[in-house]
């Protein structure tokens, strides 16, 4: 999502009506902007616990080359998590 199109609480609603067991919904900021305005998450049909999405998260984006995400700059908002 780009420029937070979706508000955090209609991202939570989507996922729960989605049937997502977990995920981690974040904001950062876009490429060298200061304002944290994009809006993301990580969901799992899977349980999983905050600390192992969180994970899984930093891994997509170096994996995936995501160099415009700064990992150090995301910012945690919302995590629904299940012990996996």
């Amino acid at each position: 999502m780009h420029k937070s199109l979706f508000d955090l609480e209609t991202v939570n609603h989507i996922l729960t009506k989605a049937r997502f067991s977990s995920w981690v919904i974040f904001r950062y900021p876009y490429m060298k902007e200061v304002v944290k305005g994009q809006l993301g998450f990580l969901a799992f049909k899977q349980g999983n616990t905050r600390v192992k999405m969180e994970s899984q998260l930093h891994e997509l984006i170096v994996r995936m080359n995501l160099s415009f995400i700064d990992p150090e700059k995301l910012e945690i908002l919302l995590s629904k998590n299940s012990e996996a």
